[in-house]
């Protein structure tokens, strides 16, 4: 059956399904706190929606601000009833994410707000930004059950469904307009790609206001008639245990996560922990939205086949938002062994798997799930002649179709340089350029890199001129045009890398002084860890004929080696896991033991030398990025056996502040986890992502 719109969806399953549970959700011990069937979804928002009605006309764009749970769904389908466009966006947390939300409301045009009772009071001060005094606050689960009143022009299909934006904080917003086709076409597409039914479970901890989380857990639940089992982001960061006891107690058939969800269930959890463990039931396992890496599937396939996981359950992607989600898909996903340096010319040349040039790519399969032709085109151009490239060469991957979107919203210019790309003597389709690079092989999509200069970091886009403009803020000895920051492919993960041309005052000997604040910024505005900090001679990096700085030509020229290194900062942190598990003796919980005890756990997690771990020292200046924050708080509910909300750490930014906190509810423990336990957890750094600390 087709429907004309989103809504149109929902309102056929609340009146054909009404009693039929369809989301449920669990708190940080997996434990079930709140359901939904399609009935009470229906109801739910058509209380929103007559809340929204009054203030709200037809096409007026409203901003989503929830913590993880199930009021978020509620609430997108209450504006789409009220005749409005839903805005996903994750809840600010510090000053970069305010200016990124009020950016991005401005740019939406948004004078309606979305959230939870429980979030409102922590985001009503921002009515004092400007030009946010008008803006209508709402708290949607204070809502009960009414109608909106009065008839609303129909939706059609073409209309736009919701906003995706997909920019940082100082780049300018772009939100990809996604109609109800493009939603409803590619939720099809992957409920027939990935197998979804009624009998199917999904199990994901994805956040809904990020396009893998929204589209593949939502629509294509609604599609397909499938059961999702959600849980926050950031009960899996805490505990990948969390989302593998899930899939085991939920008898899960599909789940889905980017490639550093699956390597931290390598490196995180202890071989003991899972034993218990039974993924039998799992039917597919998605692997996109961040670079797939070979390695990282095998090792997740090794550490639980004897729970019941099999390699040919993952199924590989490609997506992105400016499609909806899915381009294509495929289980069973090839692997080729390519050499490295023809790959960088251009050219796909076979080597054998031992070769020392050898890197491995897996096929994200096709766009077609079938035999028959698919209504989705693909095409790798050369971007100079715009014509289709030879099989054998890499080219810009080029995307037509139903999952396309239009455009982005307000912004003429960019829609025509993104999504309206004609093939030289083609038809006349226009095309979206990807930015991606990628080569077919039997039909199947290979990706080798990103042409654009998007970073991604664990599934979220970020853009190099925040992270520039950030380093030069913190730096005023750094010019302007002087930075570049780089995303690098590691064995296990992404990093950041800003190469700076060294100001008319300094030498290789001022790196370290030049490095540390830039480090400490980027951790307190981003999120992120800098890993390197390169100081390169004088007008060293590669520029325009106008003096532009080429980001693309200076990640390749520092990668051959060929940039004048004056010296290079590297962030004292490694990628050894095993970190000594022996804590201080903790002399009942007094606050000053925490103290002592959080010392050395921050010690080993950031690789710091312990005297530079002080009591007194803000955990932005320690590089505390807001995933460490979680694995901190994961670490201390083991500790005091007692939740920590993460966001403790905004309310008391120094060890000291946080122990003395801590200290009044310590008394009422009878039995603490052990300390050697809670160290045994040590977490690596994650960067923030739809799982940030920001629910």
């Amino acid at each position: 059956m087709s429907f004309e719109t989103l809504q149109d969806l929902l309102s056929h399953r609340a009146r054909t399904q009404p009693d039929r549970e369809v989301f449920s959700f669990l708190d940080g011990r997996g434990e079930q706190v709140a359901s939904l069937t399609y009935g009470a979804l229906h109801q739910r928002a058509a209380a929103i929606a007559a809340a929204l009605r009054p203030g709200m006309k037809p096409g007026d764009t409203a901003l989503l601000l929830y913590p993880s749970g199930l009021e978020f769904i509620a609430g997108f389908f209450g504006v789409l009833l009220a005749g409005g466009i839903p805005v996903p966006l994750c809840p600010p947390r510090g000053k970069s994410d305010v200016r990124r939300v009020a950016t991005t409301r401005a740019n939406a045009r948004a004078q309606v707000v979305l959230t939870s009772s429980e979030l409102l009071p922590l985001l009503r001060p921002m009515s004092g930004l400007p030009d946010w005094a008008s803006v209508q606050w709402v708290a949607s689960d204070t809502h009960t059950a009414a109608a909106p009143q009065g008839e609303l022009p129909p939706a059609r299909r073409h209309d736009t469904a919701y906003l995706q934006y997909t920019s940082g904080s100082t780049a300018a917003p772009k939100g990809v307009m996604i109609s109800h086709r493009n939603a409803l076409f590619n939720a099809t597409d992957i409920q027939q790609s990935l197998g979804l039914t009624e009998a199917s479970v999904v199990v994901s901890w994805l956040p809904m206001f990020h396009d893998f989380g929204m589209v593949f857990t939502l629509f294509a639940v609604l599609t397909s008639g499938a059961r999702a089992v959600l849980l926050a982001p950031e009960s899996f960061i805490k505990d990948p245990l969390t989302w593998l006891r899930a899939l085991t107690e939920h008898r899960a058939t599909h789940t889905g996560s980017p490639n550093f969800g699956y390597q931290r269930c390598v490196t995180h959890v202890a071989p003991e922990h899972r034993k218990d463990l039974d993924l039998s039931a799992l039917r597919c396992a998605v692997s996109g939205s961040e670079p797939i890496r070979y390695e990282t599937l095998r090792a997740f396939a090794d550490a639980y086949q004897g729970v019941g996981f099999s390699y040919d359950v993952f199924d590989c992607g490609f997506g992105l938002a400016e499609s909806t989600l899915r381009v294509t898909t495929g289980q069973r996903s090839r692997v080729l062994a390519l050499h490295r340096d023809a790959l960088e010319r251009g050219t796909v040349t076979p080597v054998e798997e031992t070769s020392p040039h050898c890197r491995l790519l897996v096929s994200c399969g096709k766009t077609a799930h079938g035999e028959g032709q698919h209504e989705m085109r693909l095409e790798i151009v050369d971007p100079g002649t715009r014509l289709p490239c030879p099989p054998g060469k890499l080219g810009h991957v080029w995307v037509a179709g139903p999952s396309v979107s239009p455009g982005y919203y307000e912004n003429a210019e960019a829609t025509r340089a993104t999504f309206h790309n004609l093939l030289t003597g083609g038809d006349g389709t226009r095309f979206l350029d990807t930015g991606d690079l990628g080569f077919l092989d039997h039909g199947e999509l290979f990706i080798t890199g990103r042409a654009k200069e998007l970073i991604i970091i664990r599934g979220e886009n970020h853009y190099p001129q925040d992270l520039e403009s950030t380093a030069v803020a913190a730096m005023p000895r750094l010019r302007d045009d002087s930075t570049v920051a780089l995303g690098t492919e590691g064995e296990t993960e992404d990093s950041i890398v800003l190469l700076a041309e060294a100001p008319d005052d300094a030498s290789g000997e001022d790196v370290a002084a030049l490095a540390g604040p830039v480090a400490r910024a980027i951790s307190e505005s981003h999120g992120l860890s800098l890993s390197r900090f390169v100081l390169v001679a004088r007008r060293g990096l590669p520029r325009t004929t106008s003096g532009k700085l080429q980001r693309l030509q200076s990640k390749e020229a520092w990668l051959r080696g060929d940039l004048s290194v004056l010296a290079t900062w590297e962030n004292a942190r490694g990628d050894d896991e095993t970190a000594p598990t022996v804590a201080p003796e903790l002399d009942g919980l007094h606050w000053r033991a925490i103290e002592a005890w959080g010392r050395a756990w921050l010690a080993r997690q950031l690789r710091l030398p312990d005297a530079h771990v002080t009591a007194q020292a803000p955990f932005t200046h320690l590089g505390l990025s807001s995933v460490d924050a979680l694995a901190f708080s994961g670490a201390l509910e083991r500790l005091l056996g007692r939740k920590v909300p993460a966001t403790t750490f905004f309310d008391h930014p120094t060890l000291r502040e946080l122990a003395q906190s801590l200290q009044p509810a310590a008394e009422d423990v009878a039995s603490p986890a052990a300390p050697t336990d809670a160290l045994s957890e040590l977490e690596q750094e994650l960067q923030r992502a739809e799982q940030r600390i920001k629910h």
